[in-house]
């Protein structure tokens, strides 16, 4: 039960930490910081 949870969950995670760090370093946005630190 666990490990069916934790491997999604961890995939999710190394996604969502991906795109954050690659987006923003691409794109460079400006006007859309509103919403990131």
């Amino acid at each position: 039960m666990t490990d069916r949870l934790i491997c999604p969950v961890t995939v999710v995670v190394l996604v969502v930490l991906v795109v954050l760090v690659v987006v923003p370093d691409t794109q460079h946005p400006s006007t859309d910081t509103s919403t990131l630190p």
